[in-house]
């Protein structure tokens, strides 16, 4: 479940004047989650880096999305020999 820091203020989201705000989070880590989520149900193998995988995990085990993130492991795992050893360590 969502933790409360995460979930907002009262009224949060109920117009255009009070948007939803994601502390913490950002455009591209959203957007990898989203494509991440996307490509999880799809058949094929999906065109997402190793770094969109690995946020699209962080946001699935924040968020407790345990199917989804069931479904990213593999996929990182398929990517992470692609990147450079250096960025690993970034990790």
């Amino acid at each position: 479940m969502i933790e409360e820091t995460y979930t907002g203020l009262e009224g949060e989201g109920n117009s255009d004047e009070t948007p939803i705000f994601l502390s913490g989070i950002s455009a591209f880590e959203l957007g990898s989650f989203l494509d991440a989520t996307e490509a999880s149900f799809l058949d094929g193998d999906p065109n997402l880096t190793f770094h969109q995988w690995a946020a699209g995990l962080h946001l699935a085990t924040m968020w407790g999305f345990e199917d989804i993130r069931d479904k990213i492991i593999p996929k990182l795992d398929g990517t992470i020999s692609k990147i450079d050893p250096l960025d690993r360590i970034d990790l």
